[in-house]
């Protein structure tokens, strides 16, 4: 299994669960798959400080919609009273698209299993270098806007960008090592 490692000393070693996690993620995220796990990775690096416990699941499943419970039929935000269940983001075609892709088995997405292996073992290029975030380039604009983040790093389908902070990282601050 490959690990998520820092250029100060810090790693993280993936887990088939994430690794599972992180195929699901991909399956339901649009844009740029590397982008996507890459992003998460550096996300996880530039958090583990305050959230020491945090595991790659854990984290990629509280960032992305499409496999955050709390945005299923059942949760917080999604349930029958829930503050966003009246909500296009709640709706019965979102909320069956959830369902489909958080009990996606391997063999269901074998081409998204795939590619998180090749990331996981460092085959797979970091295309947005220090980006910590990623969604549509109109969110990530108005973030931009407000001095939360510092700039755009890629688009293709999202927005992928970096805070002030991970832009003071060295180049390959966070890489993959087996």
């Amino acid at each position: 299994m490959g690990k998520i490692r820092t250029r100060d000393g810090w790693t993280y070693e993936l887990t088939p669960g994430d690794l599972l996690w992180a195929a699901r993620m991909i399956e339901g995220e649009g844009g740029n798959q590397a982008g996507v796990l890459w992003t998460m990775a550096q996300r996880l690096a530039l958090v583990h400080r305050g959230a020491p416990h945090m595991t790659f699941t854990d984290l990629i499943r509280a960032y992305s919609q499409p496999i955050n419970p709390k945005w299923g039929r059942d949760g917080e935000f999604c349930r029958p009273g829930g503050p966003r269940s009246d909500t296009e983001a709640c709706d019965e075609r979102h909320l069956a698209r959830r369902d489909r892709i958080t009990n996606l088995r391997p063999e269901d997405m074998t081409e998204a299993v795939d590619f998180v292996q090749r990331w996981a073992r460092g085959a797979v290029p970091n295309n947005v270098p220090k980006a910590v975030h990623f969604a549509t380039p109109a969110v990530i604009q108005r973030r931009i806007d407000d001095g939360s983040l510092a700039r755009v790093v890629l688009t293709d389908g999202n927005a992928y960008a970096s805070t002030p902070r991970s832009e003071a990282w060295p180049a390959n601050y966070v890489e993959i090592t087996t």
